[in-house]
């Protein structure tokens, strides 16, 4: 309703007029009525009778008649996609005596549902436009469409490489440039849904990070196709081309597929078994998220025409599943042959990402003590998890506001293993709204200070407020580039919101210490949003 151009909707709804029923309009002296007379509802025999009535002095009158029987209906006026702000009313009761701004509506429903851009819009609001992945729990029971037990709706994406079509919806998320995706992970409680332990595996081979990654992944993964021969291939995708295949050696990948073990092509029917499943991300995956070199990405396989097994691409992993095939070698040549380069290239794709978690209640049903405290162990355990199963090369942030106090890390610098061709660079982003003065310390591998003459050690450097700066390690202490060292840094801030976690061999962003989760009560029932998102299923779907 608010996406498109200026509206003026009395009953914004799926209508037929041709199906039946008529639309006319009158001209009167002080005003225009457009009247929907007993017009039926798109694939239904049901009708709706309703007006609007444009006056000379600017009111708009709606008007209905005894049938109105569409299931679902937005009411309002709106400017149109100019203006991201939506405010929700209710005409059946008090209308606020204030101006309101943006759209203007109110929004009828049949049955409950949820939508996703109206929260984000709501979280933009009080929060700043800075977020990756706004990730969405629901405090009550809650069936997604399509039996999904959780949904990656993707937001923007300016990655060229990676099998996924470029684009911005941002605006209609409330974000003019930072949000990339927007999760919904369904209820938080009921029958099979997150355990106590957010590790504990409970949906087929997922437990709740395992989840968690794969919906995150799926800004990026898995799109890919290769180059098989002289054509392109996506016999490497599976369920929906959006998840690896059943059949594709993903190195049990979160995003699907397995890691499949080849035991010779004199086993016949029985040659490949699948090993692990869903705990990790991939060499491939890391590389399509930006986070690894082509050369860092190992050769793999997938199986065609598989035998021996009523498993089908789409199917979800399982270990222990023996099959027989033909086995078509995959190299991360062959993706680059069928998708072009990764652009931007590992150099220079952030390594830190932000993302919001909202924990939605119904209205008068406040969040329990309880649903906050399960809604932080997972974020605090999914956290860990990313920087983990990427190989300690991603790191997620999930503060809501900027948090003073005096956190360090340990860095290794300037030559990782003492090879002259790897130099350590450090980036550190001050998010705060003040300077921020960060103290450096080298140590060397006992850890003793260094102390060389001509070096500065330690040194402390200030960050301008929302900046942020860039160095060479070297560069922070007056080391030489002619002298490989193995060594530490210890990065710590007196004023500054962030805790630095840098790792060799490449730069690498500020990470934040998380916070309590917010809640997020909207006002009113919403609408379902009709967008692209990747949709995944219980096991067996």
């Amino acid at each position: 309703f608010d996406s498109g151009p200026p509206r003026i909707g009395p009953l914004f709804a799926d209508l037929d007029p041709p199906a039946g029923g008529s639309v006319s309009i009158r001209r009167d002296v002080d005003a225009v009525l457009f009247a929907w007379t007993n017009v039926r509802n798109f694939g239904s025999t049901r009708s709706n009778s309703f007006s609007v009535k444009l006056f000379r002095s600017g009111t708009i009158e709606f008007a209905y008649g005894t049938s109105v029987n569409t299931a679902e209906a937005v009411v309002g006026i709106s400017p149109g996609a100019a203006v991201s702000h939506v405010s929700a009313v209710e005409f059946a009761s008090a209308l606020p005596t204030g101006s309101l701004e943006g759209s203007i509506v109110d929004v009828f429903s049949a049955t409950a549902t949820i939508s996703e851009t109206e929260i984000a819009r709501r979280f933009f609001e009080n929060h700043p436009d800075r977020f990756d992945q706004v990730t969405l729990f629901l405090g009550f029971d809650f069936d997604l469409d399509g039996n999904a037990y959780a949904y990656e709706i993707a937001v923007k994406n300016d990655v060229q490489g990676i099998g996924l079509g470029q684009g911005d919806d941002g605006a209609v998320f409330g974000s003019h440039g930072a949000l990339r995706g927007f999760l919904n992970m369904g209820s938080l409680d009921g029958t099979d849904r997150y355990p106590p332990d957010p590790a504990q595996v409970y949906l087929g081979t997922n437990s709740t990070l395992s989840l968690m990654g794969h919906e995150f992944g799926h800004q990026w993964l898995a799109y890919a196709a290769f180059r098989d021969g002289s054509a392109s291939s996506r016999a490497i995708l599976g369920r929906d081309n959006a998840h690896w295949s059943f059949f594709f050696n993903s190195g049990a990948s979160v995003m699907e597929g397995n890691a499949i073990q080849d035991n010779g092509a004199s086993r016949g029917d029985s040659r490949f078994v699948t090993v692990a499943a869903t705990n990790t991300y991939s060499a491939l995956d890391r590389y399509l998220m930006g986070l690894a070199r082509p050369g860092e990405v190992p050769p793999s396989f997938v199986v065609q025409n598989p035998v021996g097994t009523t498993k089908e691409r789409a199917s979800s992993p399982q270990v222990g599943v023996t099959f027989g095939g033909e086995r078509t070698d995959v190299t991360i040549d062959s993706i680059v042959a069928a998708l072009g380069p990764r652009a931007p290239s590992v150099f220079e794709t952030p390594k830190v990402f932000r993302q919001a978690f909202i924990l939605l209640t119904q209205k008068g049903k406040p969040a329990t003590p309880e649903q906050i405290e399960k809604v932080q162990r997972i974020r605090d355990a999914w956290v860990a998890f990313f920087h983990e199963q990427t190989g300690g090369r991603g790191w997620i942030v999930t503060d809501l506001q900027d948090t003073a106090g005096t956190t360090s890390n340990r860095m290794l610098f300037p030559h990782f293993q003492g090879d002259s061709r790897s130099f350590t660079g450090v980036a550190l982003a001050n998010w705060g709204q003040t300077p921020a003065d960060v103290r450096f310390q080298a140590y060397d591998d006992s850890g003793e200070s260094l102390a060389p003459s001509g070096i500065i050690n330690p040194r402390v450097v200030t960050i301008p407020a929302r900046a942020q700066i860039a160095m060479l390690a070297e560069e922070i202490h007056g080391l030489s580039l002619d002298s490989p060292r193995n060594g530490w840094i210890e990065a710590q801030s007196s004023s500054s919101s962030q805790r630095r976690r840098c790792r060799r061999p490449h730069r690498h962003e500020a990470l934040l210490h998380a916070r309590p989760v917010p809640l997020l009560k909207p006002d009113r029932r919403c609408q379902p949003q009709q967008r692209q998102r990747n949709t995944d299923l219980q096991p067996g779907g």
